[in-house]
């Protein structure tokens, strides 16, 4: 899993690197990057809600580049800084509980709609979509409690990047339930590696 951690990065930095001396040069700051991409997942959200999965799809990916470019320019200037990371991390969070509140009133405002809900019904739906609020934050909660407590955890075939792209992809493709299915295993599967992996990096320490 630390290739695919090492792959990852490798893409990302090949994206962003083009776009990162531009922006350097016009004196805009990472925390600047950071709350633009959470005011335009705002505006994702409220596509999503209003059932515009297209334009929302795509909101989405804008947003999501803005989060890919705040670290790097960040980097790129010197401008590393606890407050910027933490900022950065809450953002991201803020960000992805919107996006699925808005799905939540997508859901609870378009019931009559089954082809919005298929292959599934609207209460299997809302389950679905109930697992990813709970398990789709877990996962980036347990690296965070892991750092915090020294160790390196980002290990996992289903970070955040990916549960961003599989709902892109979704919304783009009017197969939100599906996207939201795949999102929800996968993010229990993933957070049960890194439950796993601190486990076995914490039993050999003494207890206290």
């Amino acid at each position: 899993m630390a290739k695919l951690s090492e792959i990852r990065k490798a893409v990302s930095y090949h994206l962003v690197t083009p776009l990162v001396k531009p922006l350097a040069s016009l004196g805009i700051s990472p925390d600047a990057l950071s709350w633009t991409g959470f005011g335009l997942a705002l505006v994702a959200a409220f596509l999503i809600a209003r059932g515009y999965l297209l334009a929302g799809g795509i909101m989405v990916l804008v947003a999501a580049s803005f989060d890919m470019l705040d670290g790097a320019l960040a980097r790129h200037t010197g401008k590393v800084s606890r407050f910027g990371g933490i900022l950065d991390s809450t953002l991201d969070r803020l960000s992805e509980a919107t996006l699925l509140v808005g799905i939540l009133v997508l859901f609870l405002t378009h019931g009559d709609n089954s082809r919005l809900f298929w292959p599934l019904s609207h209460n299997w739906a809302i389950v679905i979509l109930a697992l990813v609020l709970i398990f789709s934050p877990l996962v980036s909660y347990l690296r965070a409690r892991a750092e915090a407590a020294g160790f390196d955890c980002q290990l996992g075939i289903f970070t955040r990047t990916e549960r961003v792209i599989v709902l892109v992809l979704g919304l783009l493709f009017n197969q939100l339930v599906i996207a939201l299915a795949l999102i929800a295993v996968l993010s229990v599967f993933t957070a049960g590696q890194r439950l796993l992996l601190i486990w076995r990096k914490t039993r050999s320490e003494p207890s206290a």
